[in-house]
This record gives C-alpha cells, sequence and structure tokens, in this order.
C-alpha cells in the first residue's frame, strides 16, 4: 500500500468520526452532506474489505440507514456486515448495538435484548474517555425499557444517559432523555412528572428546530393526557402529530381510543381501519395487535383475535400488555362465565409476575 493511500486513510478517520457524531445528534443536513464527502473521497481508493475503516465505514452506513429509517436498506447492510469479521473490541461493539437498535426498531425486543446484553459486556471494554459511547447506550436501553413496560429502569437508565449527556453538552441527546423520562413517569402515574419531563424536552427540541422530535413531544403529551382522560387536549395534540403522519400507525390508535371515550364510536372505526392500513405499510404487528383488541374489546370479543395477540406478546416478553388484555378479558367474562374469567385472571397474574421478575441486562 503506498504512503498516499495511507495518508487518505487518515485523513478519513476524523470525518468518520463527525459523521458518526452528526447521526447521533439527528442533524441530517450535515450527516447527509458528510456522507457525500466520504463516500465521494472512498471512490478514489483501494480499500480491502477486511479492513478496520471499511468495517467502520460500513457500521457507520447501517446506523445511518436506520437514523433515516430506511429499514430495507439497513437490512441488506446488515447481511453485508455479518459476512464480515470484526477484530477490534471497539467495531464488535459497533455491531451489537446497531443491531439492538435495528431490532427493537422491528419490535423484535428479545434478539434487541440479546444484542444489548453483548454489547454492554463489550462497551465495559473501551476506554473510560468513552462518554459518548457509555451515554448513547444508556440513552437507547432506556428506550427499550420503556418498550417492554418497566419505567423504574428506563427511569434509571435515561437518568444515567441524561447526566453523561451533560458533560458532553448535547441539548438534542437531553431533550431524548427527558421523553423517555416523561413517558416512564406516564407509565408510573406521575403525571405532574411527566408533564414537566416534556415540556422540558420540546423546549429544547423547538430551539433546534427538529419537527420531528417536536411531533414525538407533542405525541407524548397526547398520550399523558389521554391517561388522565382529558380527552379535548389530548386530541389536540395527536390530531396535529397524525396531519405529519408522524408513527401513524400509534397515532391512529391513541386517536381511536380517545374518540371511543368521548363517544365517537364511528370515527374511532375509521381511524382504526386506517391505522391498520399504515401497520401493513410499516410492519407493525405490536400496533395490529393493539389496534384489533381496541376494537374488540368495544364490540364482541372473539379469542381467537385475543389468544393471536396474547402469543405475540408472549414471544416478544411484553409481559404487561398480557396483564392489560388479559385482565380486560377477565372483567368481560366476569357475569357471563365465571370459569373462563378465571382462567383469564390467572393469565394476568402470572403475567404481573413475569413483570416483577423481569431484571436489569446483565
Amino acid at each position: 500500500m503506498g504512503i498516499e493511500t495511507l495518508s487518505k486513510e487518515q485523513t478519513l478517520w476524523p470525518l468518520l468520526s463527525n459523521w458518526y457524531f452528526e447521526i447521533r445528534v439527528r442533524d441530517f443536513t450535515k450527516a447527509g452532506q458528510l456522507k457525500d464527502e466520504i463516500d465521494d473521497r472512498l471512490r478514489t481508493m483501494e480499500i480491502a474489505h477486511n479492513k478496520t475503516l471499511f468495517m467502520y465505514y460500513t457500521l457507520l452506513e447501517f446506523r445511518y440507514q436506520l437514523l433515516l429509517e430506511n429499514m430495507e436498506v439497513a437490512s441488506q447492510l446488515l447481511e453485508t456486515i455479518e459476512t464480515l469479521q470484526a477484530t477490534e473490541t471497539f467495531l464488535s461493539y459497533y455491531y451489537h448495538f446497531f443491531k439492538a437498535i435495528y431490532e427493537m426498531m422491528l419490535e423484535n425486543y428479545d434478539e434487541a435484548h440479546q444484542q444489548f446484553d453483548r454489547a454492554k459486556v463489550l462497551l465495559m471494554k473501551l476506554p473510560e474517555e468513552e462518554g459518548d459511547d457509555r451515554a448513547e447506550f444508556y440513552y437507547k436501553v432506556a428506550g427499550y425499557y420503556y418498550q417492554i413496560n418497566q419505567p423504574l429502569l428506563a427511569l434509571h437508565s435515561a437518568s444515567k444517559a441524561a447526566d453523561l449527556f451533560e458533560t458532553e453538552n448535547v441539548e438534542i441527546l437531553k431533550a431524548g432523555c427527558e421523553n423517555i423520562m416523561g413517558l416512564a413517569c406516564v407509565m408510573l402515574k406521575e403525571y405532574a412528572q411527566a408533564e414537566e419531563h416534556f415540556f422540558s424536552g420540546l423546549d429544547l427540541v423547538i430551539k433546534h428546530n427538529d419537527q420531528e422530535l417536536v411531533s414525538w413531544f407533542r405525541f407524548n403529551l397526547g398520550f399523558l393526557y389521554s391517561e388522565q382522560n382529558l380527552l379535548p387536549a389530548a386530541i389536540r395534540h395527536l390530531s396535529e402529530v397524525y396531519q405529519h403522519q408522524f408513527r401513524p400507525h400509534k397515532t391512529a390508535y391513541l386517536l381511536a381510543l380517545s374518540h371511543y371515550k368521548m363517544g365517537d364510536k364511528e370515527y374511532a372505526e375509521q381511524l382504526i381501519d386506517e391505522g391498520l392500513i399504515h401497520c401493513s405499510q410499516n410492519s407493525s404487528d405490536e400496533y395490529k395487535h393493539h389496534l384489533l383488541l381496541l376494537r374488540m374489546f368495544r364490540s364482541k370479543i372473539s379469542e381467537s383475535t385475543l389468544l393471536e395477540a396474547l402469543q405475540y406478546f408472549e414471544k416478544e416478553e411484553l409481559w404487561a400488555f398480557i396483564q392489560q388484555y388479559a385482565e380486560e378479558a377477565a372483567i368481560y367474562y366476569l357475569k357471563t362465565d365465571k370459569e373462563r374469567s378465571c382462567h383469564y385472571f390467572e393469565i394476568a397474574y402470572d403475567a404481573k409476575q413475569k413483570i416483577i421478575e423481569k431484571g436489569a441486562l446483565k
């Protein structure tokens, strides 16, 4: 390898680090510009596919596609990455960490858990000064814990990440921590604290003009108000978000729930139909079940629909949803079929025990 090639490679490493930073802070414009610059430089270089530089670039390209939510491209890149062998610890860490994010986005929570476990072991082997990696790891783990209905663990991880981001002075990521802490507080029914977290984070993302994150916070405010049955406020926030087509399958669910509570069954049914279409487009099995169960419990119960959903939630270890829906079924059958009601109460009880048993990432 010539001296010129070595020199080009050396100048590429700082660009890759800068690219990863812009990906992390969700600066789509700068991340796109850096990708173009890096790609232009790579075209003038000959880099073997087994080299550390190529592996690092491919991993960051994978992470970039996850930022853009281009899951098909990300899946193809993952196949390429898995044919390569990461010899350095930091590359192995990024592989497992990014794959955990990928699996979480696909709602494969059990696989995401396994990948986070492996990533954490490798993270502990990285130099202490890599605080940015530790901060992002705990931030993403906090999001994972929220998704599997473990609010106390989500709060703990988000708080740890926020402290590390404070050192970095990265406001947009601190806003993300406020978001997760707010969601965890909603689950714990600490509504005043949740609202405080959401508005603190919203102020930060408005300052940075990140419209997607603004929609995230408005969505979560809608969720907060829906949980408190403050339905006009919930519908106002959620309708604005739905117009922007932000997470439309999730927003359709919350809007339908709010309209059911308001007594507007016809529009709620329309929203469920729209939500199911969005689930198909977004490959969201989880929200398909939520929407079908939302409709079912407000019309005629279908045990096949219920059992299919419970099997899905069990596979993904989403025990809180099993508890919630089994309790609803038990109450539904309480007056008409005591034996069946007891059966679903037992399922709910077993799920609650699973929630208690479920511990932190080892």
